[in-house]
This record gives C-alpha cells, sequence and structure tokens, in this order.
C-alpha cells in the first residue's frame, strides 16, 4: 500500500499539475506563435513527477511508470509545437490520459485513509478517465489515422471533444482539491482533569 510523507507538498504538486494541465489544455496563440507553448506544460508534468518520488513510499513501480509516461507526453508535446504528429508518432499524446489515469488510481489509494471524499473524487477521475479519456481518445487517434482529412467542424470530431471534457473536468476538480489546504485529522480532544 503506498504511503503519503507529506500532505503539504503534495498540495504544492497537485498546484504544478493544474498549471500544467491548463497550459497544455488552453493554446493561447497570436496568429501562429503559441504564448505558452506546450512543452512548458510537459516539463512541469515531468517536474512534478520526478517530485512525486519523494513524497510517496511504497509505489516504486506505479512512480516509475509516471515518470516514463511524463517523459514520452513531454517529448510529444516538443514534437506538437514542431509539426502535426502524423503516422505512428500520433500516438505518443495517448501517453498523458494513460498517466492522468495512472496518476488518479494512486492518488486515490494514497488519501484512501487520510480524506475519503478526496479520494472518492480522485476514483471517480481514474474511472473517467479510463471509460471516457483514454477509450474516447484511442477511437479518434484511430479514426484520424485511417481519414486524415477530418476538420475539427465535423460533429464526430465536436462529439469526441465534448465527451473528452468530462475526465478532463473531473481530473481539474480533483487537482483543485488536493492543492487547497489539507483536511486537518480528527483528533481526540484532550480530557481535562477535574482537580
Amino acid at each position: 500500500m503506498p504511503e503519503l510523507t507529506s500532505r503539504t507538498e503534495l498540495a504544492g504538486l497537485a498546484r504544478v499539475l493544474l498549471i500544467a494541465t491548463l497550459i497544455i489544455v488552453v493554446d493561447v496563440r497570436v496568429p501562429i506563435f503559441d504564448i505558452v507553448p506546450d512543452a512548458v506544460g510537459g516539463a512541469l508534468v515531468l517536474y512534478a513527477m520526478l517530485r512525486l518520488r519523494s513524497v510517496v513510499r511504497g509505489a516504486d513501480g506505479t512512480l516509475r511508470v509516471l515518470v516514463v509516461l511524463a517523459v514520452i507526453a513531454a517529448a510529444a508535446a516538443v514534437l506538437e509545437t514542431l509539426a502535426p504528429l502524423i503516422g505512428p508518432l500520433a500516438l505518443l499524446p495517448l501517453s498523458q490520459p494513460l498517466g492522468a489515469y495512472v496518476l488518479a488510481g494512486l492518488m486515490a489509494r494514497l488519501l484512501a485513509e487520510r480524506e475519503l471524499d478526496l479520494a472518492g473524487r480522485w476514483r471517480m477521475a481514474e474511472r473517467l478517465i479510463l471509460w471516457l479519456g483514454v477509450v474516447v481518445a484511442m477511437v479518434g487517434v484511430l479514426v484520424t489515422l485511417a481519414a486524415v482529412n477530418i476538420q475539427i467542424e465535423t460533429p464526430f470530431v465536436l462529439l469526441l471533444v465534448v465527451i473528452l471534457a468530462i475526465p478532463l473536468g473531473a481530473l481539474l476538480v480533483a487537482l483543485w482539491r488536493t492543492a487547497g489546504a489539507p483536511v486537518p485529522q480528527d483528533q481526540p480532544t484532550p480530557v481535562q482533569d477535574a482537580a
């Protein structure tokens, strides 16, 4: 069972991941120049995954998977800024929802004993990411690989974007709640001496 060593540091990492996710999702462009490129968000995710190793004990395999997925996602973000990914390289961005899924599962297990409500939120995010994020993203990538001429205005693509917004929203809310102040542990009140 993974163990959390510092809830305060976990809150800080959740803030970094929240900012990174917003950088990756929200593209602010001036004609063709992306003001804050996705590569910056990818670098922040990689930083957070490397730092998570100092906050969590007993989940070495999961943490290694998260770091590898973060490296792949950062590389995909850099490559996407240079040119559209085609062929097998188009599968690299799938490391993002897969990493979010693995992270959500880890967070649900970490917080299960300390903060039940927050652990439940992460568990819900994990399920939504799996069924609506990974599966729908995979279908979208496969359809895009099969038919290169699909435009963003296509109703099918718009439906995929709407569906993908659901697990993204769940992930953002879970990160927001985790980034907030930790809920204090219920501690018994000291018994007063009647003397």
